[in-house]
């Protein structure tokens, strides 16, 4: 499959301290597999419960920086207008990272919705989710169900929510997002409980997607 991968470009967006520098932000890489173009994007967006805005600000920022590099690359002027930068630009578009959004709520409703399995409300209170239903540049961009529990922050080693003086919300900050696109279906979106060496569950996509190949 390597020999149909051409056009191969890198890119990054710092949106950390001075909503420049690196320690937050995006990096991505663009190739076309035969004729279909993929863009791939892994973020770390601004922490802290009531960011929100600045989260939302950072993803459009990315988005938008990244357009910019790829049209220097290909040196293509036109004109494109969507909520989304990105969208019209490739047929194929992947976000994954920590985009910290949380779960708007209190410590201990959110670990009691947690336990009761009440996933819907969890689900209702989930700031991506609001967002992406009232903000235009999530437009376009699809997520798959949350059917699994909230990836962050849990003890190293451990089961248990933080236990720390913060005591962090339980919240799904780690996502997957995806361009919505008639030729990509979703396959599995899930966590894997069973690694615990970090503060965050892994969590993982599958997708199967339509490739068009050269004549």
């Amino acid at each position: 499959m390597l020999h149909m991968v051409s056009k191969v470009k890198l890119a990054s967006v710092g949106t950390g301290f001075n909503n420049s520098l690196g320690n937050k932000g995006g990096a991505a890489i663009f190739f076309y597999l035969g004729k279909s173009s993929f863009c791939f994007v892994n973020v770390h967006l601004s922490s802290k419960q009531e960011k929100v805005q600045r989260r939302t600000a950072d993803f459009e920022k990315i988005s938008r920086k990244l357009l910019t590099e790829w049209r220097r690359w290909t040196k293509n002027q036109d004109k494109i207008e969507s909520c989304n930068s990105l969208l019209k630009a490739f047929e194929y578009i992947f976000w994954a990272g920590d985009m910290n959004y949380r779960i708007n709520g209190d410590r201990n409703s959110v670990e009691t919705l947690i336990a009761n399995n009440e996933h819907a409300v969890l689900n209702h209170n989930d700031q991506l989710t609001i967002v992406r239903k009232t903000q235009t540049v999530f437009d376009g961009i699809l997520e798959g169900p949350l059917n699994f529990k909230p990836t962050f922050k849990l003890d190293c080693n451990s089961d248990r929510y933080d236990t720390s003086k913060k005591r962090r919300i339980p919240s799904w900050t780690d996502r997957i997002l995806y361009k919505d696109n008639s030729n990509v279906q979703l396959v599995a979106y899930d966590s894997i409980v069973d690694l615990r060496f970090s503060d965050h569950r892994p969590v993982y996509a599958t997708f199967n997607a339509k490739i068009t190949l050269d004549d």
